[in-house]
């Protein structure tokens, strides 16, 4: 008998309404994943028309969930001229409190960094370094929140 009357007294929106409650307290906030390094970076292909430098960002997943990528957005700085922005339109699940890669890909042309196609040919023989700077970020998505991690990186190569 009480338990009917307590039914009778309890509006199923409410107890609707406790539930979301309930569900939404227990849900943790989303953390911004962190941008590590970029490793491997190489010289794929050189020659006189194009240089193309592959890379990967590494990045880390403090979320107890998984995260999607959904764009790259990167200006490449060579040698303090800009090369050019790496733009990646790529889905791609990323797993939860783990590292993770994102591969990265520029192509510029070689006059672009130094004076003249001599000078370029020495410094490759000399076997001298290139200052690449990468700036930018990466958005990711998860449980329907979009958030964009920062890209801030200087390292310098051989080519």
């Amino acid at each position: 008998m009480i338990v009917d009357v307590m039914m009778t007294m309890i509006e199923p929106r409410t107890i609707l309404i406790y539930l979301i409650f309930l569900s939404l307290a227990g849900c943790k906030k989303l953390q911004t994943p962190d941008f590590v390094t970029v490793k491997e970076v190489k010289v794929v292909s050189l020659d006189k028309k194009k240089v193309v430098l592959e890379g990967i960002a590494i990045f880390s997943n403090p979320n107890d969930f998984k995260l999607q990528v959904k764009e790259i957005a990167v200006d490449v700085t060579i040698n303090e001229v800009a090369m050019g922005q790496v733009n990646q339109l790529q889905d791609f699940d990323v797993p939860a409190n783990a590292d993770f890669e994102v591969p990265m890909v520029i192509a510029f042309a070689p006059k672009d960094v130094y004076k003249d196609l001599f000078s370029s040919l020495l410094d490759v023989l000399n076997n001298k370094k290139m200052e690449v700077y990468y700036n930018g970020f990466v958005r990711m998505k998860s449980l329907g929140v979009t958030i964009k991690v920062p890209i801030d990186h200087r390292e310098e190569i051989r080519i």
